[in-house]
């Protein structure tokens, strides 16, 4: 299992509340708008799915399951065609 940059106990359970339970063209709206995320063309996210950061940027068809949210405290970047296991950090 990958170790996170940044280690921490918590889940996140205000970020799951807030976002994990939105469709992902709307998460994708409310990342972009809210947070300031850069979120490339034809990225989805599943239901429960979702990316904490201070820094985060998604590249062109990316796709990130609800097993396979990702956080981390710095900064996070996926490149083109990547998937959400890439992406895991938890």
């Amino acid at each position: 299992m990958a170790e996170p940059l940044i280690p921490k106990d918590r889940i996140p359970w205000r970020h799951l509340i807030l976002f994990g339970w939105l469709p992902s063209p709307l998460k994708i709206l409310a990342y972009r708008l809210f947070l300031g995320y850069r979120i490339g063309r034809g990225v989805r996210f599943s239901f429960g799915g979702i990316v904490v950061g201070k820094s985060v940027e998604i590249g062109d068809r990316v796709e990130i399951g609800s097993s396979r949210s990702s956080r981390d405290a710095a900064s996070r970047s996926a490149g083109t065609r990547a998937s959400g296991h890439e992406l895991r950090v938890l």
